[in-house]
């Protein structure tokens, strides 16, 4: 395998990666329109038939549905994320591997002077507590943006959960 070969398969892992990071985003977008649809629909419900005990405790099946959803879209968006974080650590590889463009960085000045480096530091420093793609993977898979979709769903989770809680207490006392 020569140089151009290796940068070709950097190149496709670069391309790659922007759909997997695109589908982490739009599951998110999708589950968290479907989670707030149905607490809408259960809010409103509720407030409806707040006196009415035996379909009081029926709209509680709509924030058991969220929590259900909460957990799936966690665990989807997850799988995505890690997918992201493999075709980054895959492609970093191949670059590495195109010793030429590497072996010219430190000749040639880069677009930012006073970046002695390729790659950001944040990101050096990830990759040099790793030994394989594995343990990159696990350290990142709760950074970036992947760590807020996992907050957020976690707050509809707790929030669902609440919801839940009031209409078996508002049951209860009725």
């Amino acid at each position: 395998m020569d140089d151009r070969d290796i940068l070709q398969l950097y190149l496709n892992f670069k391309d790659d990666w922007k759909g997997w990071l695109d589908l982490h985003h739009k599951h998110f977008a999708q589950f968290v329109a479907l989670i707030l649809a149905v607490l809408a629909a259960t809010l409103a419900a509720t407030y409806r038939f707040l006196n009415n005990p035996g379909l009081l405790l029926s709209i509680a099946i709509g924030p058991f549905i969220n929590v259900g959803l909460s957990v799936i879209g966690i665990k989807l968006c997850n799988r995505f994320y890690q997918r992201f974080l493999e075709h980054e650590a895959i492609s970093n590889n191949f670059f590495r591997l195109f010793r030429k463009v590497s072996e010219e960085q430190g000749k040639k000045p880069l677009a930012f002077p006073e970046s002695d480096k390729l790659f950001p530091k944040r990101w050096l420093h990830a990759q040099k507590e790793s030994n394989s793609i594995e343990t990159f993977v696990r350290s990142q898979k709760y950074r970036g943006s992947n760590r807020w979709i996992v907050v957020s769903f976690i707050v509809l989770l707790l929030l669902n959960i609440l919801v839940i809680a009031f209409i078996v207490w508002r049951w209860a006392t009725l």
